[in-house]
């Protein structure tokens, strides 16, 4: 990578629903403990409001929340990225160890 340029990373995370949205919501997006604001996404590209269930969707990652000091990643989760939902009020964790990794090489 060329020195002068910024190093970034992007993240594209995908699920397949097994519920509708009346019965699943998505809460808190945690990646290496940090906090992400994030908007659903369906396969045609736009923002999903609802969903159905067996839909897959696209979490875009809007930004890092910072201002929540008092918020932290859940315990029951141990992975690098934790999704944190409710399903019938009821709290739940899902909880991803590895990232497959792709570098890009800027010429």
């Amino acid at each position: 990578m060329h020195r002068d340029l910024p190093s970034f990373v992007t993240y594209q995370i995908e699920i397949k629903t097994k519920k509708n949205s009346e019965d699943l919501i998505f809460e808190d997006l945690w990646i290496d403990e940090k906090r992400y604001k994030f908007r659903l996404i369906k396969q045609d590209r736009k923002i999903a409001s609802s969903f159905n269930k067996a839909e897959v969707l696209r979490f875009s990652i809007i930004s890092e929340l910072k201002d929540d000091q008092n918020k932290i990643p859940p315990k029951a989760g141990k992975g690098i990225l934790i999704l944190t939902y409710k399903f019938k009020d009821k709290l739940k964790h899902i909880s991803v160890k590895k990232l497959k990794q792709i570098d890009l090489k800027m010429a």
